[in-house]
């Protein structure tokens, strides 16, 4: 719960992670789109990306299997087209990390920190939080579940600043999404076995754009 919540010091909350340009470009206007964009980012990145990524390498830390930690690593940096997008990965891992290694010492997290010291790991976000899941020692069902109630309530607090909704809609909405995902982590323990796969243009393109805004409130 602490690690997952955003008074947990990470800077997750000056990213939207795309909504800003989707906000920009009328994609999100309301409630309802707003709805729909976080349902997409469920189906179509939590399942078949970051929730399967995130148990790939909870595994490889289990098993303190370095070489795959640090290829699936490479391989959750390729699957993000957008360049931003993949520097904020690493910002909000690194921070992550530099956060817990007072906090759980001689847990293995320095290796972690040499490994992305010497480039043989970009040290996405995702691979962060699975060895933080990993020392804390949650299931795979536990860290899926708590990954994905941090991703959604970020994102509706990213929309809490860039559309016209209040605190009671967006916790409606928060409310709503959350109840499909113990079917979606359930789909991706299944999965387990298949390669990560991430499809989602319109995300894409959202975050490729918003750089070239007029104006912003967030750094991606």
């Amino acid at each position: 719960m602490q690690i997952c919540d955003s008074f947990f010091p990470v800077g997750a909350f000056s990213y939207s992670e795309g909504l800003e340009s989707a906000v920009s470009d009328d994609l999100v206007t309301d409630g309802a789109s707003l709805q729909k964009w976080l349902s997409s980012w469920c189906e179509h990145s939590f399942r078949s990306f970051e929730g399967l990524g995130l148990i790939y390498q909870m595994q490889a830390w289990h098993d303190e299997n370095w070489d795959q930690l640090c290829h699936m690593d490479q391989e959750i940096t390729a699957l993000q087209p957008s360049s931003f997008t993949r520097s904020s990965s690493r910002t909000l891992g690194k921070r992550l990390l530099r956060t817990c290694l007072p906090m759980y010492p001689d847990q293995g997290l320095e290796l972690l920190s040499e490994k992305i010291e010497n480039n043989s790991l970009p040290g996405n976000a995702i691979t962060m939080y699975a060895a933080v899941f990993g020392v804390i020692e949650l299931d795979e069902e536990q860290a899926l579940l708590s990954y994905a109630y941090m991703r959604l309530a970020s994102m509706i607090s990213s929309a809490l600043r860039l559309i016209s909704i209040g605190q009671q809609e967006g916790q409606g909405i928060l409310n709503q999404q959350l109840r499909v995902v113990p079917d979606l982590v359930e789909t991706i323990i299944q999965s387990k076995g298949t390669p990560l796969m991430s499809f989602n243009p319109l995300l894409d393109v959202c975050q490729m754009k918003h750089r070239f805004l007029y104006s912003r409130l967030f750094r991606s």
